[in-house]
């Protein structure tokens, strides 16, 4: 709830500074979930939404969700070692791997009752989608994603009310596609292409 609160509030901001410009939120992996969300609790404050593997769907959910139920029922505060395995499904790129465990602010346990908030935090998604109706939204999923379900995504776009989106396969990234320095220039012309074809054509933007 805080961080969807500090994430309305920096918009408000925003839309206050920049009163003409266009505001786009982009998010990956839960990331996206909570972009999606945003989008669809503040409709006055976002013009449009790009979601990079934002489903829920992840290859092998049944046992962790087994695993997480069992926990929740005898150790739901006990945290346990979760993040190597996410890393490692999330890339095959030892540099980026690396750069991942490495990294201070990268929290890699959690607890039986921390992996049920997240599991509610994502299961609000399909819900939230139906509420898009009328900004642009682009999805983007990696073809080689071993970590989210492609199927999933595609789900979850499906439930998008609007008209004007897009839902573009990637088909050689893995479930990372914006974060660690993985988007390539072509993916940067691509997102950058979309913007100035669906949100700043047509806008009269000022001051900047």
């Amino acid at each position: 709830d805080l961080a969807f609160e500090d994430i309305k509030n920096a918009l408000i901001s925003i839309r206050k500074a920049h009163p003409g410009l266009p505001i786009i939120i982009l998010g990956e992996s839960m990331g996206g979930a909570l972009a999606l969300q945003t989008a669809a609790d503040n409709p006055k404050l976002v013009d449009a939404l790009i979601c990079s593997v934002p489903a829920r769907q992840s290859q092998g959910q049944k046992t962790t969700n087994i695993k997480a139920a069992l926990g929740f029922i005898y150790t739901p505060n006990k945290e346990l070692l979760v993040g190597p395995k996410v890393i490692a499904r999330a890339t095959s790129n030892p540099e980026v791997a690396e750069e991942w465990e490495q990294d201070p602010l990268n929290r890699s346990r959690f607890s039986a009752k921390d992996l049920n908030h997240f599991r509610h935090l994502m299961s609000q998604n399909p819900h939230k989608a139906r509420q898009i109706a009328n900004i642009p939204v682009l999805f983007l999923q990696g073809a080689s994603d071993r970590l989210i379900k492609p199927s999933g995504t595609l789900e979850l776009f499906s439930k998008i009310q609007s008209t004007d989106k897009n839902l573009v396969m990637v088909g050689s990234a893995e479930h990372l596609i914006f974060e660690q320095g993985q988007f390539a220039n072509d993916m940067v012309d691509l997102v950058s292409n979309w913007i100035e074809k669906h949100v700043v054509s047509g806008k009269k933007i000022s001051g900047e």
